[in-house]
């Protein structure tokens, strides 16, 4: 089972968080990461892109028929 493998600590509430945060050195803290992390989510919700550059469809139906449907073939 995986939740052996799990650790057994609970994620830290909000306001602990927070109290964590404000305890860290200074130089440690990265300024710009709500910047980064909001750039990270619009990144996400792009569509997927091929590497010509060219927007990739996904999940279309190209109506081709891929796979013989003889008996002799199964």
């Amino acid at each position: 089972m995986y939740t052996k493998h799990m650790s057994k600590k609970k994620p830290l509430a909000d306001k602990e968080r927070q109290a964590f945060i404000d305890k860290m050195p200074k130089d440690q803290v990265n300024p710009k990461a709500e910047e980064n992390f909001e750039d990270a989510i619009a990144r996400a919700a792009q569509p997927k892109q091929s590497k010509s550059g060219k927007q990739v469809e996904s999940d279309s139906y190209s109506g081709k028929q891929t796979h013989s449907r003889k008996t002799e073939d199964t």
